[in-house]
């Protein structure tokens, strides 16, 4: 995407770019994958989408010249090894399923908007972090606490064990079982 914006304006992109692949395998497959902060599509606890998103910018003006976003998606079921059965996941659905969400997440980005209301809305209606124990690393930085929402940018808010607020715009997050810390679904 070429937007011609200011960095600040485009945060929100990648959870933009979530809804618009949850929305298409959505209409693919009459199935909503759940969002886990802030680039991985889930059905049933295993993961069947990553997104990442980058940007070429201007660095004087700081003004993104372009924006790539890679989508992966697990389509068809392969054979796995032992360790990933139970973490990867398939969309499965009705052929011919690569094309049709191809075009369906290209005009869902194309028309996307990461200010619109409505994509935040339905972002944290689907995220499977908000109000969830997470353990968030950031380099060398650890912040654990409750996700307790994505403001308006994309950003996740954590009401951390230290009993402050976290915005975290960036991180690799875990959330953990509620009733085990120590068990973790990625």
């Amino acid at each position: 995407l070429a937007p011609h914006k200011r960095m600040e304006s485009l945060l929100g992109f990648t959870a933009c770019a979530a809804v618009c692949v949850s929305e298409a395998i959505r209409r693919a497959t009459g199935r909503v994958p759940l969002i886990k902060w802030v680039n991985d599509l889930y059905f049933n606890q295993r993961k069947i989408c990553g997104i990442l998103t980058e940007a070429a910018a201007d660095f004087e003006s700081g003004i993104v010249d372009s924006l790539l976003i890679g989508i992966g998606i697990n389509l068809r079921p392969a054979p796995l090894p032992n360790s990933l059965q139970d973490v990867i996941g398939f969309v499965g659905g009705e052929e011919p399923l690569k094309n049709r969400l191809a075009a369906d997440i290209a005009d869902g980005l194309i028309a996307c908007h990461p200010e619109d209301p409505e994509v935040l809305t339905l972002y944290r209606s689907r995220s499977m972090t908000i109000g969830r124990p997470v353990r968030v690393t950031q380099g060398e930085k650890t912040v654990t606490g409750i996700a307790t929402t994505v403001d308006k940018i994309g950003a996740l808010v954590v009401r951390g064990d230290d009993g402050k607020l976290h915005t975290l715009r960036s991180g690799e997050v875990t959330v953990l079982n509620a009733s085990s810390p120590s068990t973790s679904q990625e």
